[in-house]
């Protein structure tokens, strides 16, 4: 408030200075109009002693008037005016300085609760990393005859590899037969539509959540049921998945999925599972 107050005050002052200095010199400029005007409506008086006596002290008066009106050049207004305009400069030049540093201070100080908040987020992060529930299938299990049942059924385990306790949500699985060996391109299992609710709590290194799929239907369809057969040849021409997905919360809130994915292998009448990247992984 007192910089501003000053900045106002130094604008303002060389302009009131100059303004009266025109004014003095004005006023200076009709006194002698003045004065010659009477001395060259006054007629001429006779050459005497006397008289030249009164004038002379009349042009020594205006003479000194003159040296009045021609002070030292640091008196002068308009110097003046000069000098407060330097000060106002300088004054301005220092708040840009003042204010630009004060600026760079400001960003350094964002910068560093940035870099801070971003360490705490880090920190935060690991300590869930660390402490969450980690649901993952445990195994997948089926009769002998599972790839020549008309509608394969099968049991799958869930276990919590974490250190604080999963709460389960909810659960879906199905089959699919597949003519090349890669997981199936539909990825609708990653998805929660569709999910029966399986609630319950599974304790870190406690015992296993089974989940039968006798909750869904499985039925091979006519082009399924052309393929099958190629499941058993040697090498296999056809691969039989059972995908799905499991839905559960931690106790830090947040909801996560586990995907999964095994193909069954006839020759060993044993699940394996995928290996690819996206699934069997929890989010």
């Amino acid at each position: 408030m007192r910089l501003t107050l000053a900045i106002f005050l130094l604008n303002i002052l060389p302009l009131a200075l100059l303004g009266q200095a025109d004014s003095q010199h004005q006023q200076s400029q009709q006194k002698r109009q003045t004065v010659h005007g009477q001395t060259a409506n006054e007629k001429p008086s006779p050459p005497d002693t006397e008289v030249r006596a009164q004038e002379e002290p009349e042009h020594s008066i205006a003479d000194k008037g003159k040296e009045n009106h021609n002070p030292p050049w640091y008196k002068k207004p308009e110097w003046v005016a000069v000098g407060l305009t330097a000060i106002y400069v300088g004054i301005t030049g220092w708040y840009v300085v003042v204010s630009h540093r004060t600026m760079n201070q400001i960003v350094r100080q964002a910068d560093i609760a940035d870099k801070a908040a971003n360490a705490a987020q880090k920190s935060a992060n690991a300590l869930i990393t660390g402490e969450r529930a980690w649901l993952l299938i445990d195994a997948i299990e089926a009769d002998p005859d599972f790839a020549k049942q008309a509608t394969p059924r099968f049991t799958f385990r869930v276990a919590n590899f974490g250190k604080t306790p999963g709460f389960m949500i909810g659960a879906k699985a199905y089959v699919q037969l597949s003519s090349e060996f890669d997981i199936p391109k539909e990825f609708i299992f990653i998805e929660l539509k569709g999910a029966r609710a399986f609630e319950g709590v599974i304790a870190p290194a406690g015992k296993p959540m089974t989940i039968p799929s006798e909750s869904w239907d499985f039925p091979f369809s006519d082009a399924e049921e052309a393929q099958r057969p190629r499941i058993f040849a040697n090498p296999p021409e056809a691969w039989l998945w059972v995908c799905g997905s499991i839905h559960y919360h931690d106790v830090f809130g947040q909801v996560r999925v586990t995907p999964f994915a095994y193909w069954y292998d006839a020759t060993g009448k044993k699940f394996v599972r995928s290996n690819w990247p996206e699934i069997n992984k929890p989010t």
